[in-house]
């Protein structure tokens, strides 16, 4: 009796410390710790450059759809971001040269714009009477350039940012561009290669999908598949735009250009001895695994601690996640 008193004297203790939450007693002993994380991640722009030509209205309806998983995938990470949206067509149904200027309203979005979801959404939604002839290298290099950079799309691409370009077309490329003016362009932009990639929503160049015609015939869209090959980006079927697959898209996007998440967190006090065989370590739906000094945990009997691995994916669960550890006190036992 007088050792299971001290045991809830000592997890009343506990409890009352900052970011601690003990449940579950008496039995077991879970404790709910917050993992607070910082990131090191560099702000991203990302440029959407959608194909605004007859074929293009359902694909563009379904992306639009999908824009809260994009939403959500950067609201978990906390990135500090700008999405803005271009054309393909150099001109407009009017001959009127609007290539390369940003669509919609606002013309970028960012974590400031009232309900950005939303915005972001209709911002895609560019509409089927564009161009029949797709130039998209054109059009996006066009906006990334004076004299819209300076101007029209001012305050769009930042200096310190990463950039994503997102190709959104069922044709190939008809640019004057090929991917080594392209490669050049953006090193120059951006100084180094590795703040830039794509990722590019094509009717691929292999496809076994017969109802996913490509606009122009048979022409496989090399130039785009090319340049994301250079800048390590992701090919995403037109064909195949699903939940799964727009969720992969979002989560890689939201990623790319962060840097690891290094957590406040590297050990948790335990105060009470527990029964060693009886720990469990969760964060979120991950169970880490004990004795993994890299991607789980190990127990300190000196410190009467866990002692958590150097290499845990912190990222692998939404920002709010708590780590929980769960064990029976030794003197329980007794």
């Amino acid at each position: 009796m007088k050792s299971f008193v001290l045991a809830c004297s000592l997890l009343l203790g506990l409890q009352a410390n900052a970011g601690y939450n003990v449940q579950k007693f008496p039995g077991k002993v879970t404790i709910e710790v917050d993992v607070e994380a910082s990131q090191n991640n560099s702000p991203i722009d990302v440029l959407f450059v959608m194909d605004d030509s007859g074929s293009m209205g359902t694909y563009q309806q379904k992306l639009s759809d999908l824009t809260p998983v994009f939403v959500d995938a950067l609201k978990n990470l906390r990135r500090d971001f700008h999405a803005g949206v271009i054309t393909t067509s150099v001109t407009d149904y009017i001959q009127k040269p609007t290539g390369g200027m940003l669509r919609g309203s606002p013309l970028f979005v960012d974590n400031k714009t009232p309900d950005f979801g939303s915005a972001l959404a209709k911002n895609l939604l560019v509409g089927t009477n564009g161009d029949a002839v797709e130039q998209p290298f054109q059009t996006a290099t066009l906006a990334l350039t004076e004299p819209l950079l300076s101007g029209y799309n001012k305050g769009f691409l930042r200096d310190s940012a990463a950039l994503a370009l997102i190709f959104v077309t069922d044709a190939e490329d008809q640019s004057p561009q090929d991917v080594k003016a392209m490669t050049d362009l953006l090193k120059a932009r951006k100084q180094s290669l590795d703040k830039v990639t794509t990722f590019s929503w094509i009717v691929p160049t292999v496809t076994n999908d017969q109802s996913c015609q490509r606009d122009d015939g048979t022409t496989p869209p090399t130039k785009i598949e090319d340049l994301s090959k250079e800048l390590q980006g992701t090919t995403y079927s037109l064909c195949n735009i699903t939940q799964a697959a727009y969720s992969d898209f979002a989560d890689k996007l939201a990623k790319f250009g962060a840097g690891p998440l290094t957590p406040s967190l590297t050990e948790v006090p335990l105060t009470i001895a527990p029964v060693v065989s009886s720990i469990q370590v969760k964060f979120g739906t991950e169970t880490l695994v004990g004795g993994d000094m890299k991607m789980g945990w190990v127990y300190d009997s000196k410190k009467n601690a866990i002692v958590l691995g150097d290499e845990i994916d912190w990222a692998s669960q939404p920002v709010g996640t708590k780590l929980s550890v769960t064990f029976v006190p030794a003197d329980w036992q007794k």
